[in-house]
């Protein structure tokens, strides 16, 4: 089968996909009174936050690019930003598979390899993070009183659940005890895993993806 028979099925079954997806999501929703509320909004607000959104998604894709210059990739940074969509388009369909789907692109236009660019977009989330974090502690400083007044009435009075269920459903029991199941079964096999071409391949992911971590060290302009 030639290279253009296999783009054009390719490019016809995602395009078929796209249609039935945008279907399906028209089907839940009321159409009409939709484009009744799309008529009453102010143009003028349509157009900032549209600009706003396009110039946050522009410095993230500038960042990404600040990223990997370290490791030598230096793809434009229109590829970046139509990655950057991709993903939140992506993340449409399945949450935090935009993160997969961006890597995934700059690979094809840029040929950047998924695990280091993946580790860049690890190490952007960490730093995410931190400003998160930051403004969760100035929110808290700045409305105290707001937020234990609330935290008090929709929190607190509710009904704490027994301990045998918050145990049971308790995320970090579940990870450590799975973590732990691979830990026994990796310290058994260890010498016939280590052979294993698949954890070669894994191993190799997990590297490129600390090298991309970490090219925040080497970072031109880290302002």
């Amino acid at each position: 089968m030639s290279s253009l028979v296999k783009n054009i099925i390719k490019y016809s079954l995602t395009l078929a996909l796209a249609v039935a997806l945008v279907f399906y999501v028209l089907s839940t929703v009321n159409v009409a009174e939709m484009i009744n509320k799309v008529k009453q909004a102010k143009l003028s607000w349509v157009i900032l936050g549209v600009s706003i959104n396009l110039l946050s998604h522009l410095s993230r894709a500038r960042r990404w690019n600040l990223l990997m210059e370290p490791m030598g990739y230096k793809p434009k940074t229109h590829r970046t930003f139509v990655a950057v969509m991709v993903g939140y388009f992506a993340n449409l369909f399945l949450p935090r598979m935009g993160e997969i789907s961006r890597c995934a692109v700059l690979k094809r236009t840029d040929n950047v390899p998924i695990d280091k660019a993946f580790g860049t977009v690890v190490a952007e989330r960490a730093f995410d993070f931190i400003c998160l974090i930051t403004l969760i502690g100035l929110s808290l400083i700045l409305e105290f009183n707001r937020l234990t007044t609330f935290f008090s009435e929709n929190v607190f009075n509710k009904t704490t659940p027994t301990a045998e269920a918050s145990l049971i459903s308790n995320p970090f029991i579940w990870g450590s005890a799975i973590l732990g199941l691979f830990a026994i079964i990796y310290l058994a096999f260890r010498e016939k895993i280590k052979k294993l071409i698949i954890y070669q391949k894994i191993l190799a992911f997990i590297k490129g993806v600390l090298e991309g971590v970490f090219s925040i060290r080497n970072l031109k302009r880290k302002k």
